[in-house]
């Protein structure tokens, strides 16, 4: 199991406990400030966690505009064969702010900055014959949004403070409910 997450306050107090929880009930996680090693490729653990079959988001304004937050979620989008029916089976998301998905305001706003990114490095790509790979990885995140966006808003995400009532008991069900299934 892995996390998905922007470093920032609240979503580092959210991973760090329901980690320190996990943990002492003997589930495993995987977690960049754990298990990254120094020297290790940041892409590499990236695509992994892409690769993982039970992953938590923690979804946050910060995530949602964080180049490497989305090219992890891209990659569990993609190694889900970006079926939908896959990708809900996959990942736990969890609300650390209101993100307000359900407005076209707020979901045209994200469109429109992962879409200036692209241009960005197109642009850096065209004048000076940058890293090509990096254009591809931001246009793949403004391109996987239009299916991302609504599968997060439809997805009872719940939220940051109903979630760490109890321990994480709901939290904790969810994830020893998908892994038995996962069996």
């Amino acid at each position: 199991m892995f996390y998905s997450y922007a470093w920032n306050e609240g979503s580092e107090t959210f991973v760090s406990k329901l980690y320190d929880s996990l943990k002492k009930g003997g589930i495993g996680v995987v977690r960049d400030k754990n298990d990254l090693q120094y020297g290790q490729s940041i892409s590499e653990f990236m695509r992994s966690i892409g690769k993982g079959g039970l992953i938590i988001i923690a979804l946050s304004d910060k995530y949602l505009k964080s180049e490497n937050c989305m090219f992890e979620f891209c990659e569990i989008y993609r190694n889900s064969k970006q079926e939908m029916k896959e990708l809900r089976k996959r990942v736990i998301p969890v609300r650390i702010e209101n993100l307000k998905l359900d407005d076209p305001a707020t979901v045209e706003a994200y469109l429109n900055y992962w879409k200036e990114r692209e241009q960005q490095w197109k642009s850096l790509v065209n004048s000076h014959g940058y890293n090509q790979e990096q254009r591809r990885r931001v246009e793949a995140i403004y391109n996987s949004n239009k299916d991302l966006l609504p599968l997060l808003r439809d997805i009872n995400a719940s939220s940051f403070e109903l979630l760490t009532q109890d321990d994480f008991r709901a939290n904790k069900e969810t994830i020893e409910k998908r892994l038995q299934q996962a069996h």
